[in-house]
C-alpha cells in the first residue's frame, strides 16, 4: 500500500515590466532634443558599452523569474515519495483429501443394502461391510448415525423395536448361508481365527445424535475396518409389530 504524499502549492509570480524611459511615472515625459552623435545626459560614452534604457531592468526581471521558478520546483519535488525496493517469496498450500469408501455394493464386503424380510420376534439379522479410508487424512473421531426413510414401530419403539450392534473383525468376515439369511465368522485372513472387537454397543436402531465408534482402523489413511452389523428384534415384540416395515440409512462420519 502506497502512502498519500503531502501536497503543496507554489505560486510563481513574475516581476512587473519597467516603464519606458521615455515616459514619466505619472504620464508622458517631455520630448528631449539631442544632436546627432551627442550622448544624452546619463548615457555612457565608451564604445560598445552604450545600452538603451530598460535593458538592464529587463534582464533583472528574467533572473528574478528563473529564481522563483527554481524555488517552486524544489518545493514540489520535495512532496514526492522516494523509490522503494521489496522482495517476496511464496509457497503452495493444499488441503488434505478426506474420503471414506464402503465395499462394493452387493458384494461380501458390503451387504448393507440387502433387505431382511419376514423377520420374527427374537430373530437376528447380520450384515457385513468394509469401510476404507481412501483419503490422506488421519481421523481422531468416528461416528455413526441413522436416518429413517420409512418409519414404523420397528424404529419408533425403543424397547421392543429393532436393536443395532456393530463389531469389528481383525481380518475379513467369512460369509456363509443363503441370502438373506447369512452367517459370518471372523478370520485373520490367513486361514485362522481373527479377533472380534465391539465398536458400538447394542442400542435402538434410531441412532441420533451420532454415536461414537471405538477402535476403528480406518482412522488412518489406507486403513480398512471389517464391520459386522447385527440387528435384533426383541422377543417381546407383540402382535402390533406384524407387517411393519422400516427403511434405514447408515451414515459413518470421521473427523
Amino acid at each position: 500500500m502506497s502512502a498519500h504524499p503531502e501536497r503543496s502549492r507554489t505560486t510563481v509570480k513574475t516581476a512587473a515590466p519597467a516603464a519606458d524611459e521615455d515616459c514619466g511615472r505619472g504620464g508622458s515625459a517631455p520630448a528631449t532634443t539631442r544632436q546627432k552623435g551627442v550622448p544624452a545626459m546619463g548615457e555612457e560614452t565608451t564604445a560598445g558599452r552604450a545600452r538603451a534604457p530598460g535593458v538592464g531592468t529587463g534582464r533583472k526581471v528574467a533572473l528574478s523569474t528563473a529564481a522563483l521558478g527554481a524555488a517552486g520546483v524544489l518545493a514540489v519535488t520535495g512532496t514526492h515519495a522516494s523509490f522503494t525496493a521489496s522482495v517476496s517469496r511464496g509457497h503452495t498450500v493444499s488441503t488434505s483429501v478426506s474420503e471414506l469408501v464402503l465395499g462394493a455394493t452387493g458384494a461380501a464386503t458390503n451387504r448393507l443394502g440387502l433387505d431382511a424380510l419376514d423377520v420374527q420376534p427374537g430373530a437376528v439379522v447380520r450384515r457385513a461391510f468394509d469401510i476404507t479410508n481412501a483419503g490422506r487424512s488421519t481421523f481422531s473421531a468416528y461416528t455413526v448415525r441413522t436416518t429413517v426413510i420409512s418409519s414404523s414401530l420397528l424404529d419408533t419403539d425403543a424397547v421392543n423395536g429393532l436393536q443395532a450392534r456393530l463389531e469389528r473383525c481383525s481380518g475379513p468376515w467369512v460369509e456363509s448361508g443363503t441370502s438373506p439369511d447369512l452367517s459370518y465368522t471372523c478370520s485373520d485372513g490367513a486361514g485362522g481365527a481373527g479377533a472380534v472387537t465391539e465398536v458400538l454397543s447394542e442400542r435402538p436402531i434410531s441412532i441420533s445424535p451420532p454415536a461414537a465408534l471405538a477402535g476403528m482402523a480406518s482412522t488412518a489413511p489406507g486403513g480398512t475396518d471389517h464391520v459386522l452389523l447385527t440387528l435384533r428384534l426383541p422377543s417381546t415384540a407383540g402382535n402390533a409389530f406384524e407387517n411393519q416395515m422400516t427403511s434405514i440409512t447408515y451414515t459413518f462420519d470421521a473427523s
